[in-house]
């Protein structure tokens, strides 16, 4: 378990991640789900430091992608601040691939960052790859994504072209992401919180190489074909595959991944989220905690 669910390349993933992580690396023994589950569901560091997950929901407006959409042309931004120093760092920048592949990086910043250094990380980690998007949203200030367009053209030198949605009352991708990586973060430095910017490049390859709910594949899947290796492989394997045929299995994957969100977007239910007499752990939102931050314990 030490490999799948404890160590900071795995993150301590929920039964069903660990269970798949366990099959990738060969692993299947009589009762295996049983045994991860109950280990999961015993975990204690899982259970102090992990976000609530039944919480009331309002039904929210989903946003649809073009079955055309090609990765971080439709992307989601956002903010995460109130974080403890690391590093000179205290907020971080979440960009995720809305339209595709709901690939995320996440990048360290200032909470007193301006547009222009907003678009100078997405020119660094983004743009080179990917070139500009064609529609940004955000649940922030439409300053937000205005300044985002306004600065990231005069940077290159092209007239706007650049679509903006603000407060979409919201898809939630970029919302989740954070909610992940704040999750990350504190699980992985519960004992030195100020640790947390140097573990980000491990938040994001391991939140790109995880199955996502909505398209049915880990982002890495849709955008590259395949699952980097992010930690040592006990039975490396050696894939004997024509190029034609890794970028037949990319184009399948994105095309699955894009009908998926659509589908999400067009018929989402939502679930009661409590009932008569069950049990519940006791949220510290409203508690005073000294010292408190949001890599503290949920």
């Amino acid at each position: 378990m030490d490999r799948i669910h404890n160590a900071p390349t795995a993150g301590h993933p929920g039964r069903d991640e660990t269970i798949r992580q366990a099959r990738l690396e060969g692993h299947q023994w009589q009762g295996m789900n049983r045994w991860i589950a109950n280990y999961i569901q015993g975990c204690a560091t899982c259970q102090a430091n992990k976000i609530l997950t039944h919480r009331k929901k309002i039904p929210t407006y989903k946003i649809t992608v073009p079955q055309s959409a090609k990765p971080f042309q439709q992307i989601s931004m956002d903010l995460i601040t109130g974080l403890p120093k690391s590093n000179t760092y205290d907020a971080i920048l979440t960009i995720v691939d809305h339209g595709c592949t709901r690939a995320a990086l996440f990048l360290p910043c200032h909470t007193t960052i301006t547009g222009p250094g907003i678009v100078q990380l997405y020119l660094e980690h983004v743009y080179r790859w990917f070139g500009l998007p064609t529609k940004v949203i955000s649940d922030r200030d439409p300053r937000f994504t205005s300044h985002f367009g306004q600065g990231i053209t005069k940077a290159i030198g092209i007239a706007q072209n650049l679509s903006t949605t603000a407060h979409p009352q919201t898809d939630g991708s970029s919302e989740r992401a954070n909610q992940w990586v704040e999750q990350f973060l504190r699980l992985i430095t519960t004992w030195n919180p100020q640790e947390w910017a140097h573990w980000l490049p491990v938040a994001t390859a391991v939140y790109n190489n995880r199955r996502n709910s909505t398209t049915k594949l880990a982002p890495n899947q849709a955008l590259l074909g395949y699952h980097p290796a992010i930690r040592p492989e006990q039975n490396p394997e050696n894939p004997n595959q024509s190029a034609q045929k890794q970028i037949e299995l990319l184009w399948k994957y994105q095309d699955e991944a894009k009908k998926a969100l659509n589908a999400a977007a067009e018929d989402e239910k939502l679930q009661p989220q409590y009932a008569v007499d069950q049990q519940v752990w006791l949220e510290t939102t409203n508690l005073r905690i000294p010292q408190k931050s949001k890599l503290s314990p949920r």
